[in-house]
């Protein structure tokens, strides 16, 4: 008593103390009896009941109901603590992939790879025409007007012959300035093609403010071609990258290389990066087997599919937890009917053993009329395929009746005689 530091004692705290010392001592009972019975429920060997022992069940406790539905017997593996390193390991991949996928950039809009696309068709039109001039142009080509040349021959030839070779010379001596010289050009050829080059370079140039989103990848005439090929090539690549499919190297040097820009380049590193995690993700699929309740392939597709395609990934969720959700039900209703085919065995082997008893502390009564002793009327047991397992137990009291006297009333209620017998 001395730990207690009551200053003023009292019958009414005295009465109040024994009381609490005995609740406390029962509710120490109460839960040692818990503790026992949660240790047999579970499996897990009896340990004494300590601060730590009861610590550890407590939080079983709490996290067991969360656990309803989902198998768990692989917590009690022997090589638990590596399976838990390696779920671990996996959601700290899950989570590595996730901030490669949000560093990725976005991918171009349509619009922006059909820009570039009409833009190579351009390009490749601008070099086939250029290749069709009859001589090399210079610079110089670019100042020289192209359809006044065109109106001045055309009218030299519609001139006398006196003038006619005076303004033929004059537009010829105008290429020849803008050419390399090396020969005199065809000049009503030349011209019609430097028309039509003036017009796609127009075009090309107009492409610029639609393609901006592309980077520094396209330069108008300047513009690498195998760069915005390259770039074109990645793209139509994304999808099936983001999404785990097998993807391909080819054609993606300029990007590797940087001379689609620096982003391209940078998106091209995290996705190898990207392949490489998947790769080790694959080596650690085991674990769907092994902890399928845990739901381990929804955490694949939750962790990738979602930020690129969300509403697929959201049918794929869907989809697999219907499939949980089924088995899942599929193994209860099993083993409900497992358990309710034991409970019928059961019950019917206690029948079986409760008639035989009743018909053995039972001796049938002698009769004076005379029966056969092998089986005498009124006893014995029904024929084992008797829908009326509780039939039998009637049997003794109603080789009674057969002796009895006198006779039951003819007004009685028929349903009592074969229910009591003797009442009458």
């Amino acid at each position: 008593m001395r730990i207690v530091t009551r200053a003023e004692f009292s019958s009414h705290w005295r009465h109040g103390l024994i009381a609490a010392a005995r609740e406390m001592a029962e509710a120490g009972d109460a839960l040692t009896d818990c503790g026992d019975a949660f240790l047999r429920a579970t499996g897990l060997p009896g340990r004494p009941l300590d601060r730590k022992t009861r610590a550890v069940l407590g939080e079983l406790a709490r996290v067991l109901p969360q656990a309803a539905g989902r198998d768990w017997r692989f917590v009690l593996r022997p090589d638990a603590a590596r399976l838990a390193d390696r779920l671990r390991e996996g959601l700290s991949r899950f989570e590595a992939r996730r901030a490669l996928h949000d560093a990725l950039s976005p991918a171009l809009p349509e619009s922006v790879t059909q820009g570039l696309r009409r833009g190579l068709d351009l390009l490749a039109k601008h070099r086939e025409l250029a290749g069709q001039l009859s001589v090399a142009y210079g610079a110089g080509v670019a100042t020289l007007d192209v359809e006044g040349l065109k109106a001045e021959w055309t009218k030299a030839q519609q001139s006398i012959w006196s003038l006619r070779g005076m303004r033929l010379k004059a537009v010829v001596k105008a290429l020849m300035a803008a050419s390399d010289g090396s020969r005199e050009p065809d000049v009503a050829a030349d011209l019609e093609r430097l028309a039509a080059l003036r017009a796609v370079t127009r075009d090309i140039e107009a492409l610029a403010p639609a393609v901006g989103d592309a980077g520094p990848v396209w330069s108008g005439l300047d513009t690498d071609v195998q760069a915005v090929q390259s770039l074109l090539t990645f793209q139509a690549m994304l999808p099936a990258a983001l999404s785990a499919a097998p993807w391909s190297d080819s054609g993606l040097g300029p990007v590797a290389e940087g001379r689609c820009g620096g982003a391209a380049a940078g998106d091209l590193q995290r996705l190898h990066d990207l392949r490489t995690l998947e790769r080790e993700v694959d080596g650690l699929d085991d674990l769907r087997t092994i902890t399928g309740g845990l739901g381990w392939e929804i955490v694949r597709i939750w962790s990738t599919d979602w930020w690129h395609d969300h509403d697929g990934a959201l049918d794929k969720v869907d989809a697999r937890l219907s499939a949980l959700l089924e088995a899942s039900r599929a193994r209860r209703a099993e083993e409900v009917r497992r358990l309710e085919e034991a409970a019928l065995a059961a019950a019917v082997a206690a029948d079986d053993t409760t008639t035989v008893d009743a018909a053995e502390d039972v001796a049938p009564p002698s009769d004076d009329v005379g029966q056969d002793d092998q089986n005498p009327k009124g006893t014995g047991h029904r024929p084992a395929d008797d829908l009326f397992l509780g039939a039998d137990l009637m049997q003794p009291s109603m080789a009674y009746a057969h002796n009895a006297s006198p006779a039951p009333p003819p007004d009685a209620d028929s349903r009592f005689r074969e229910a009591d017998p003797n009442r009458w």
